[in-house]
Formats: structure tokens, sequence, C-alpha cells
């Protein structure tokens, strides 16, 4: 089962596709996220009020997770379908439809956007080696505030190529995943 763990919608019930296409993070894992973003004070920023952009998304639960912890806008990124379904339920389910935009595209070649994110939730496909090329992705494309703290997960044994435009933070074994932690400081290269 699969649920909300903290905030205004805490208890509540999400969905996920059949099959094993879609790996959601789990609670433990994602209340160490949360924990982490909580009580660390990493960007100067409260979570409250914040903007997230939610990629890889699946089942939309990490950012559906902010939103109930006091985000005020989600943007999730999703390349297949039936996850995008699933999505969408989850966000009527818990009454979010305001708050959540789901663009249908590959997270690791986004298109330009303005610089608004606060939060960015990582979570691709273990060791398919997506996780540099999203990070590249998402800075060429312009996504993110200065500052902004990206949470990548990764499997135990992965070992991601951080581009030079994020800061290593922290990083924190649970299990079979790793969390890295991550602060954008902007392109140091010219794009």
């Amino acid at each position: 089962m699969l649920r909300i763990i903290g905030g205004s919608r805490r208890t509540r019930r999400l969905g996920a596709p059949i099959g094993r296409k879609v790996r959601p993070t789990s609670e433990r894992v994602r209340e160490a996220i949360f924990n982490i973003l909580q009580h660390n004070n990493l960007s100067g920023q409260s979570l409250k009020g914040a903007k997230a952009l939610d990629l890889f998304a699946g089942t939309g639960a990490l950012g559906l997770e902010a939103l109930s912890r006091g985000a005020n806008y989600v943007t999730c990124i999703e390349n297949d379908r039936a996850a995008i379904a699933c999505i969408t339920k989850n966000v009527e389910t818990l009454g979010f439809e305001a708050h959540v935009n789901i663009i249908q595209a590959d997270a690791t070649n986004l298109p330009k956007a303005h610089p608004e994110f606060d939060y960015v939730f990582l979570d691709p496909p273990y060791g398919h080696g997506y996780s540099t090329p999203a990070l590249c992705s998402i800075d060429q494309g312009k996504w993110l505030k200065n500052e902004a703290i990206v949470i990548l997960e990764s499997s135990e044994n992965e070992v991601p190529n951080i581009p030079s435009s994020y800061e290593s933070l922290k990083c924190r074994v649970y299990g079979t995943t790793t969390i890295h932690i991550l602060r954008y400081i902007g392109s140091s290269t010219p794009k």
C-alpha cells in the first residue's frame, strides 16, 4: 500500500500502475528525505510555499508528499502514459488539481523553462544512467532557481556523475537506495 506519510493529506492512499515499470519511493525513504529537508535548513527556504519539480514522477508520490507538507505547486514530469494516468488520479484523489501541472516529457531532454523551482525530486529508473543527463537537462533548460535543492535517488551501488553546476551536500544510504542531496549553484560552463 502506497500512501502519503505526512502533512495535510497524511495516511491518504495513492494508486500505482500495475507491473514493475514504476518503482515508487518507499515510505521509509520518503520520510528520510522530508526529515532531511525539514531539519537541515539546506536552502534557507522552507518547503512551505515552495515550488517543486518531480522528475521521473511515476506515481507522483514525492511531489504529492511535498504538497501535503506545505509546498504550493508541483510540476510532475513523466514519459509513461500509464504513470501519467496514475498521477492524474492521485492528484484528483488528494484534491490537489489547482496545485499540480503534469507534463509528458523525457526528463533527460527537457524544453526551456523559467527558473522557478526551489526543490527537485529526481528518481530515475536504477541502472540506466539517466541521473547525469537529467541533471544536465534541468540545468540547460533553466528550470531551477539559484540555490535550489535537488534530491537524487540512486541504487546503493550506482555512483552518479554530478555536473559542476551542482554542489553535493549530503549522501545517505537507506537499504538499497542512496539519497544524494545537491544544491544548484548555476551553470559553470557556457551553454
